[in-house]
């Protein structure tokens, strides 16, 4: 047994204690910034042609037409209804030549009249469309100009006047693809997000010209870094496209599964990171990492913004990546220094057998974060007493502090999942030089349980699980959270369990015994509410069947 393999089974590196409390990557001097080159230019902020604003994804407009003097004045011109769903929309439309392009809550992506709400045309997809974005092409004389976004496996390019899929483009009009965010474009090649991977197509006929792999594979640079085959790392918070430079942008999520990370042991390059590709061949040109090994679903969840700062006198072009935890990640636009020093702190070991957590995370000075990183009593509601002793008292065996790994059967309340910017992300003022973002806060209680009495098999094992012996379990303090059942499994159970070695199998219902496919309650002993999703399988009241 190699001295990595005791280290990870005694829990931590028993060195940590002597390392220095802090240490820091230092910021790029002056000389060293990318001198901003004044693109886009105050004309380049009258269309929105791409969901997020434009290729920067700074989400602003400079139209003027309504300000602050008149905004009070404005009133209803008409209303629009897709008549198909209800549900919410993650993606902001785009507007070409008087015409909204947006996905509907049922899964088309419609054309609306911007002056009428007029429904121009409409069209299903295979998936649901332009979850997070969509981006118009306006063609370069010999091809027409088309609207191009994800659904389901697939990258499709739309004819903008009729809706109908581009004929010329991958096979009927879509191409093998899929993800979530706003594709971006350069020239003639469509840079897309796809899970755990990027992709270039060429606009025009939809041919697949490069990929990157956020997880690195085997003798690619950063794959020494994780221990075992990984998951997770996804591209789902965006992207942005510097066009005069042609470099493509992306933000990563966090390693799978969430919550433990003994299945995923090392630094995890490239996940938690901001990463700089060029967009004619998909080369890295840069990454910045700012969570090491997150086993606390810390994703960057919000595409990086291009932005120009200004220092001794003179302006910079800079990326700022904002997070789940309130950092804003500000970096030289063409080497991915940062601009301020990046300060880490020594983090606290792993009490858990076969977990490590990294050394250092992530302890900024400035920019200052905009989020609380730590939760402690301080912040329990004080709405009413009763509320506050209620709170006090699902917490009061909690660990509670700053990046604190989780233990065997006890809850850990902390920031960040649903915190700082989220998926909403910034906008950027380029007359001004402002960031204006959302700042989070909301505590949230997780936990997990050694099932020391239950080997966990593939069919019980929840989605990305690779591990035999550990189960995955959450649930929210104030809501139930469902797992999703892949057809033809017995059931995923992913649940917060106070009591120490429950079968996942033998949870107890309360109320009816539900039908196959539908979600219920669980309890198990005296602990708090649980869900579980149910998956297409022949059911009895002593547990799963088969």
């Amino acid at each position: 047994m190699t001295l990595l393999s005791v280290t990870w089974l005694l829990g931590g590196d028993a060195r940590r204690a002597h390392l220095p409390q802090h240490k820091a990557i230092p910021a790029a001097k002056s000389s060293e910034l990318t001198a901003a080159n004044g693109h886009p230019g105050h004309d380049g902020f009258v269309q929105w042609h791409r969901s997020n604003g434009d290729s920067n994804s700074s989400r602003f407009s400079a139209l003027d037409q309504i300000h602050r003097g008149n905004v009070k004045t404005l009133k209803v011109a008409w209303i629009y209804h897709s008549k198909d769903g209800e549900g919410n929309i993650q993606c902001n439309p785009i507007a070409v030549d008087g015409v909204l392009y947006a996905p509907t809550v049922g899964e088309h992506v419609v054309a609306i009249r911007a002056d009428t709400g007029e429904e121009l045309w409409r069209f299903k997809p295979e998936g649901r469309p332009a979850h997070r974005g969509l981006v118009y092409w306006k063609g370069d004389g010999k091809n027409a100009p088309r609207i191009l976004f994800t659904a389901g496996r697939y990258l499709y390019a739309l004819d903008p006047e009729t809706g109908a899929p581009v004929a010329g483009f991958g096979e009927r009009g879509k191409a093998p693809a899929g993800g979530v965010v706003a594709p971006a474009i350069y020239k003639h090649i469509v840079v897309v997000p796809v899970e755990n991977e990027v992709k270039g197509f060429h606009v025009v006929t939809g041919e697949l010209l490069w990929t990157f792999h956020i997880i690195p594979r085997e003798g690619e640079f950063g794959h020494e870094k994780w221990e075992q085959p990984p998951l997770g790392a996804n591209c789902w918070g965006g992207m942005a496209m510097d066009e005069q430079r042609g470099i493509a942008y992306f933000s990563t999520g966090s390693p799978h599964p969430n919550f433990i990370g003994v299945n995923h042991r090392g630094r995890n390059l490239f996940a938690n990171s901001v990463i700089a590709l060029k967009a004619e061949t998909g080369r890295r040109l840069w990454h910045f990492q700012e969570i090491r090994h997150d086993i606390w679903d810390l994703d960057l969840p919000a595409p990086p913004s291009l932005v120009s700062i200004t220092r001794d006198g003179r302006k910079f072009d800079a990326v700022a990546q904002v997070t789940k935890i309130g950092n804003t990640l500000l970096l030289d636009r063409v080497t991915g220094k940062p601009l301020f020093p990046f300060r880490l702190r020594r983090a606290p070991e792993s009490k858990l057998v076969g977990e490590e957590t990294w050394p250092y995370q992530p302890d900024l000075e400035l920019p200052e974060p905009f989020a609380r990183q730590a939760f402690t009593q301080e912040d329990v509601t004080d709405i009413s007493p009763a509320a506050r002793a209620f709170v006090l008292k699902q917490i009061a065996n909690a660990s509670l502090g700053w990046f604190t790994p989780f233990e065997d059967g006890k809850p850990n309340v902390f920031f960040g999942i649903h915190g700082g910017a989220e998926w909403m992300g910034a906008a950027f003022d380029p007359t001004t030089g402002w960031l204006s973002l959302p700042g989070k806060k909301r505590g949230i209680r997780r936990a997990f349980v050694i099932n020391r009495s239950y080997r966990v098999t593939s069919a019980l094992r929840p989605r990305g699980c690779r591990t035999e012996s550990v189960a995955s379990c959450r649930a929210s303090v104030s809501t139930p959270r469902c797992g999703r059942a892949r057809s033809g499994t017995r059931g995923l159970c992913r649940s917060w369990i106070q009591k120490p070695w429950v079968r996942l199998d033998r949870l107890p219902w309360s109320g009816p015994w539900p039908k196959p496919g539908s979600v219920r309650r669980l309890v198990a002993g005296n602990t708090v509410r649980q869900s579980c999703h149910m998956a297409r399988r022949s059911w009895s009241r002593d547990g799963p069947a088969g």
